[in-house]
């Protein structure tokens, strides 16, 4: 018969030895991968709320774009001369009469009463006109010098241009002369062109140009 010892150690069973080293591991390998996977989560998230900042600062530039100030461009004001200028025909300087970067151009016409009895003023093409100027032969046409001017009491035209920096420069074409000319620069040819590519610009925004060459 058994003791009481024995019935005890019967109802109670043996428990397995603990290896204390081994729990040990386990433990620090669980504290470890733990520490990992908040490191992991810790780097995506810096990783995900930059990315979403840099998304963020770049929607707000292109939203807010640093502005640059357009250019000044100034529009002179512009006038007839008063005075008729004459230029008997010799070889002029070389270089263009004109440059196309005009914003506005005046066409000045004279003849009869003095000054100008008819005035026109142009804001777009004004290249058309400048290019038609610059076409003209700047060679000497005649086979002998011409100190005068061949004929007397024609049209006379002047068209001012104005740049964007302010500045204006007269051109002139002369019928009594033969001559289309800014200063010293003199072409022939087919002089009355530039004012009748000028007329036509007028008349495609609703003016009629009272006087052309070859009215009168």
């Amino acid at each position: 018969m058994k003791g009481l010892r024995d019935l005890l150690a019967d109802a109670v069973p043996e428990l397995p030895e603990v290896d204390r080293v081994a729990e040990v591991g386990r433990r620090v390998r669980r504290r470890r991968r733990a520490r990992g996977v908040v490191a992991t989560g810790l780097v995506v998230a810096l990783t995900a709320g930059a990315l979403a900042g840099a998304q963020l600062f770049g929607s707000v530039r292109e939203e807010n774009p640093v502005a640059t100030p357009p250019p000044i461009v100034i529009v002179p004001t512009l006038d007839c001369p008063a005075e008729v200028q004459h230029k008997p025909p010799r070889q002029g300087t070389e270089g263009p009469v004109a440059d196309e970067s005009a914003v506005n151009a005046l066409l000045c016409v004279y003849g009869g009463p003095p000054g100008a009895y008819y005035r026109a003023e142009i804001r777009h093409d004004i290249a058309t006109v400048v290019r038609a100027m610059n076409d003209l032969s700047a060679e000497y046409p005649y086979p002998y010098k011409v100190d005068g001017c061949r004929a007397i009491g024609l049209a006379h035209y002047a068209i001012v241009f104005g740049y964007p920096d302010g500045t204006r420069h007269q051109v002139r074409v002369d019928l009594n002369c033969g001559t289309l000319f800014r200063d010293d620069v003199i072409r022939f040819g087919d002089i009355t062109r530039p004012v009748e590519v000028f007329a036509a610009i007028v008349r495609a925004d609703g003016g009629e140009p009272p006087y052309l060459p070859g009215d009168r």
